[in-house]
């Protein structure tokens, strides 16, 4: 695309010709629609396997009371040799297809699932749900490889996420779900292949979101008596997935397919948000800094391994420029690592400092946006501010003519930000 906006200058030029032009723009134009129902015919095929997929289980489940065991049995294995049957023909005769590729493979995820349930039912093998979403994991996970299938990837990572929610925060009395460490480390090598091979396709683009996601919402799972020690471990995870979106190469995908950046932006902004509260700095144990105890514990060991990692991902990002200091993101991590040992034993001061840190990486985002002449960034940075502001209207003892004020200032700043931006805009363009 960007090629087609630099053709009329290359034209006026003398270095290319009108009629060059004219046979790029339709190389282009095809490519392009060639590529639109590529993405079409593969969503509407995995959209497809699914529904019959999930017709062929209501249908049975309908009839199911009339039939005797043996044709239980079979109408339950009858999914999975059929969705075998596809992934086989997908595989030997279909191999460029990407949709009847997905589409099978999605299909024949789905029958694993409705077969282990059914065998169970009418068998009567007991279990819980972990149990079931464990066997249905383990067995999903050669499709993916087999397939190269990203659907099934996706399906896999619900489900390991779900295994992981249901042991550590769904069932009492919780255990650590540790299980999920190796189930999630085994798409990994199935992520990175999608990356070197298709850095553009948009099952990436989910994959972004879904890799991140599970992590971060089973980081949780893992925490027990230490969970003050899981603010600093949940901060170095959305400061790794900062870096992370800043060094994969997602320019070729739309920036709301970044999942790392923007979880990572979020995340940071939101557990900084609930540290600007005093009342979270008096709840932290101040046992916490004392004994050899906190040391040895689960939430230390992931503090320990997830900051290293983080600051790897901020040492190389920093080698090839893909951040500066300006990047408040990429640091703040870090910096919060003293402020949590300071606030710990001095509650106040944990909380000024958090405050004066979420204040600074509002004007750091304002000032990048107000350079780049990008309102997006810039009014995100007010909205920051905006929402410490906020926080600090309900636990405050200010009167409220000065709260007021506050907002006033506040909204002023985002009109008068918002019209320098567009006025200096203007007059570069001019």
């Amino acid at each position: 695309m960007g090629l087609q906006k630099e053709l009329p200058e290359l034209v006026n030029a003398g270095i290319i010709s009108e009629d060059t032009a004219g046979r790029i723009r339709h190389y282009y134009r095809d490519k392009q629609a060639t590529t639109s129902a590529s993405r079409s015919i593969a969503a509407f095929a995995i959209i497809g396997a699914t529904l019959v997929g999930l017709g062929i289980i209501l249908i049975v489940a309908h009839n199911w009371d009339q039939f005797d065991r043996f044709t239980k049995s079979v109408f339950s294995f009858l999914p999975l040799v059929l969705g075998q049957v596809f992934c086989g023909f997908a595989l030997f005769k279909k191999q460029p297809s990407t949709a009847f590729r997905e589409g099978s493979a999605t299909f024949l995820l789905l029958a694993v699932g409705a077969t282990i349930s059914l065998i169970s039912q009418v068998y009567h093998i007991m279990g819980g749900l972990s149990g079931f979403l464990l066997t249905w994991a383990l067995l999903a996970l050669p499709i993916i490889y087999v397939m190269r299938s990203s659907m099934s990837a996706l399906f896999y990572l619900i489900g390991i996420t779900a295994y992981a929610s249901d042991i550590g925060y769904w069932t009492y009395p919780n255990t650590p779900p540790f299980l999920y460490l190796p189930l999630f480390a085994a798409v990994i090598p199935f992520y990175v292949y999608r990356i070197r091979k298709s850095p553009g396709s948009n099952f990436n683009g989910f994959l972004h979101w879904f890799v991140p996601l599970s992590f971060i919402i089973c980081l949780g799972a893992f925490s027990f008596d230490k969970e003050e020690l899981m603010y600093v471990a949940y901060l170095s995870l959305f400061g790794l997935c900062y870096l992370l979106g800043r060094l994969i190469n997602t320019a070729v995908l739309p920036r709301i397919l970044n999942g790392y950046r923007l979880t990572g932006i979020s995340g940071t902004v939101i557990i900084l948000l609930i540290l600007s509260f005093q009342d979270s700095w008096n709840d932290i144990n101040r046992d916490l800094l004392t004994g050899t105890y906190p040391l040895r514990s689960l939430e230390m060991l992931f503090v320990t391994i997830i900051t290293f990692a983080a600051a790897y991902a901020c040492v190389k990002a920093s080698a090839i420029k893909a951040i500066n200091w300006q990047k408040p993101f990429a640091h703040i991590f870090w910096v919060f690592l003293f402020i949590f040992i300071l606030g710990a034993a001095i509650p106040v001061a944990g909380f000024a400092l958090v405050n004066l840190l979420v204040l600074l990486t509002g004007i750091l985002i304002v000032r990048e946006g107000a350079e780049e002449g990008h309102l997006g960034i810039l009014n995100f940075g007010m909205l920051v501010v905006a929402a410490l502001v906020t926080c600090r209207f309900f636990d405050s003892h200010l009167p409220f003519f000065v709260r007021g004020i506050l907002f006033m200032l506040v909204g002023a700043g985002f009109i008068a930000a918002n019209v320098i931006t567009i006025k200096n805009r203007r007059k570069n363009e001019s």
